[in-house]
């Protein structure tokens, strides 16, 4: 795992290319050692605008996320999946409670920056593997809840959507 102290250097990436190299950027700061492969989008997924977030939302629809699809995000092997179902453990123990980025950060052990290579990793696995836009918790920038620090927050909605987590977990998608 990349120390807090590692020192950066600035790369140039061709911009499509950016989520590609955050996602191998982020599994190997953790040792991981597996190859990672990122696969092209569909044509008609591929064609809209990264930006276009109602075009992807048009072609992807938000769906309810069942144990079933939670059992096999849990169990599947690679860094993101693994970090997002911790990150999923952690927002269970109190659901519809706001989690800050900083939060979970330290919660999970991780620097922010994996943290947001997992993230973006996390959207690219659910379009592809789920064929959905939305992921399985929900996600809002601190001020628009109120007074909150201005960053991302991040919680399971209610204890129901924390019930369908901890029963994914117990079919065995993995140890929380």
């Amino acid at each position: 795992m990349l120390e807090k102290t590692e020192q950066f250097v600035s790369v140039p990436v061709p911009a499509e290319y950016v989520t590609r190299v955050m996602a191998l950027v982020a599994a190997l700061s953790t040792g991981d050692e597996t190859p990672v492969t990122v696969k092209e989008p569909e044509p008609a997924v591929a064609a809209a605008d990264a930006n276009d977030v109602g075009k992807v939302r048009e072609l992807l629809p938000g769906v309810p996320w069942s144990v079933d699809d939670l059992a096999r995000l849990a169990s599947a092997s690679l860094f993101t999946t693994r970090t997002v179902a911790h990150m999923l453990d952690v927002l269970a123990e109190t659901p519809g409670r706001w989690h800050t980025t900083t939060d979970l950060v330290d919660r999970l052990g991780i620097v922010r920056s994996n943290l947001k290579g997992v993230l973006s990793a996390l959207t690219r696995h659910v379009r592809k593997h789920y064929r959905r836009s939305n992921w399985p918790l929900t996600t809002e920038w601190g001020p628009n809840l109120g007074d909150h620090p201005a960053e991302m927050h991040y919680r399971l909605d209610d204890e129901a959507a924390a019930a369908r987590w901890r029963e994914a977990r117990a079919r065995g998608g993995g140890t929380s």
